[in-house]
């Protein structure tokens, strides 16, 4: 996984503030790489694993959460008892009906710093805005761009014109570079 510094710099200043850090995006553009990014420098600054809770909504290990009160109850049976700072991860939180009601609830209760990401598509609607206000700060995340790409393709300072056609011809979501760029696999 490459770090996508420039929203690891956007986020940094909101980590362990009592706001909601809401990642959004279309599907594929690394949203959820990201959070396994942010989960990964918060246990090498010392946040024990216990400490974290993921929820995928694309995992079937997490398909029993069907409704908000389901994810509230899953949250406070996770989260240890200690002293220590919690925080909650939910990826693809749009897929839990009324998600916003136990997110609100474990905010209020002061339970966990919130992280969460969702699709533009079915996320926003006038209704979560107003639920919301105030308690989140948004973040939206885009396919890489061609500096990005670059990184991602590993290029040479002389490749760059080869593979700015390449940018141009494939696009920049991160999964496209698990293969080789080719008309016959993209």
């Amino acid at each position: 996984m490459f770090a996508r510094k420039r929203y690891f710099e956007k986020i940094e200043p909101f980590i362990d503030k009592p706001v909601i850090k809401l990642i959004t995006g279309m599907r594929r553009c690394g949203k959820s790489s990201f959070f396994k990014l942010l989960i990964e420098h918060l246990q090498k600054q010392g946040t024990k694993k216990s400490n974290i809770i993921y929820i995928s909504m694309e995992l079937m290990e997490f398909s029993f959460i069907k409704d908000y009160r389901t994810l509230y109850d899953y949250i406070i049976k996770k989260l240890p008892k200690d002293k220590k700072k919690k925080y909650l991860f939910i990826d693809e939180v749009q897929e839990i009906p009324d998600w916003e009601k136990a997110v609100n609830s474990v905010l209020a209760e002061g339970l966990a710093d919130i992280y969460l990401t969702g699709s533009n598509c079915r996320l926003f609607s006038s209704e979560f805005a107003t639920l919301l206000t105030g308690r989140y700060v948004e973040l939206p995340m885009f396919p890489l761009s061609f500096a990005e790409f670059l990184l991602f393709r590993q290029a040479k300072s002389d490749d760059t014109e080869r593979e700015f056609a390449n940018y141009i011809k494939y696009g920049g979501l991160p999964g496209i570079h698990h293969f080789e760029l080719g008309d016959e696999v993209v």
